[in-house]
Parts: C-alpha cells; structure tokens; sequence
C-alpha cells in the first residue's frame, strides 16, 4: 500500500479490485485511473481499439 501511495504500482493487475474495495473506491475507477498513470500506453492503445470498434 504505501509503494501504491508513494507512486509505484509493483502489484499484478487482478489485485486493483480488492485495493479499490480497501479504500472504499468504486473498482472501475479506481483501474482506469491506475491505468492512465501507471500503464499510459497500454491504456491509450485499449481506448483507441475500443473507440475503433464502436465507430464501425
């Protein structure tokens, strides 16, 4: 917890859920901001694939 605070995200992905349930955040929003800080790219290349898909 106190890397996560500190800005380092040294945890796997499937613990966002129970450190968003810790800290009494709704869960999806607590992974799209994780995402955009900590994996921008991943997340922007997610946003774009989606954005592709709904536009067809």
């Amino acid at each position: 917890m106190t890397q996560l605070e500190s800005g380092v995200f040294a945890l796997p992905l499937d613990a966002v859920f129970p450190l968003a349930d810790f800290y009494g955040l709704p869960q999806h929003a607590f992974l799209e901001c994780l995402m955009r800080v900590f994996f921008r790219t991943e997340f922007d290349a997610i946003i774009e694939h989606v954005a592709v898909r709904t536009a067809s």
